[in-house]
């Protein structure tokens, strides 16, 4: 497996279980090591993205300037979000 390095990160942040910023288990591996990864695009400046750190799945609009845009689309790849 490719495992991805994070060596662009400005922050990770995880979540707290009763958070407004509650992030769904891994919609490929079902893990709930995920996060929100903080990083800085050259052209985009920071931008936010979701990672499993467990799988390596990522969701990354590549303009998300905040986390609730990222969120939401994690969240809808949840298998337990689409049921």
């Amino acid at each position: 497996m490719n495992v991805r390095t994070y060596e662009d990160a400005l922050q990770i942040v995880k979540p707290e279980p009763d958070s407004h910023f509650l992030l769904r288990p891994c919609p490929n591996c079902g893990s709930d090591n995920v996060a929100y990864l903080q990083y800085l695009h050259p052209e985009n400046g920071e931008l936010w993205r979701v990672v499993c750190f467990d799988c390596q799945e990522t969701t990354d609009p590549g303009d998300a300037t905040a986390r609730h845009p990222v969120q939401l689309l994690w969240n809808r790849r949840s298998p337990e979000w689409c049921e």
